[in-house]
């Protein structure tokens, strides 16, 4: 139930994957859940569990979500800062972001 609002970032990697861990969204494109693809995360057990939730996908609290996964946040150098920007569809104001990497 999060306000609506798009994820930016400067960072490599499946960013629309960042969307949808925001809002929920199915991202554009299937996910790959290890011997399979799914139209998104949620939908990648099929009613086998953890075992079939994995690649784009993590297993997290008896569900398949989203995982964005990047090689370049460890290659960030000092004089190229790596950003992650939340824009609001409009404007409002918000106490507290969490974000976890």
């Amino acid at each position: 139930d999060n306000p609506a609002g798009i994820l930016v970032t400067n960072l490599k990697g499946s960013t629309d994957v960042l969307q949808s861990l925001y809002d929920g969204s199915a991202p554009p494109h299937e996910v790959t859940c290890g011997g399979h693809s799914a139209p998104s995360c949620p939908q990648c057990p099929q009613g086998h569990g953890a075992a079939w939730c994995n690649v784009d996908c993590m297993w997290v609290n008896g569900g398949c979500v989203s995982v964005f996964k990047s090689d370049a946040v460890l290659n960030v150098q000092a004089d190229r800062a790596a950003f992650l920007e939340l824009v609001m569809v409009s404007p409002m104001d918000i106490q507290m972001v969490s974000l976890r990497m």
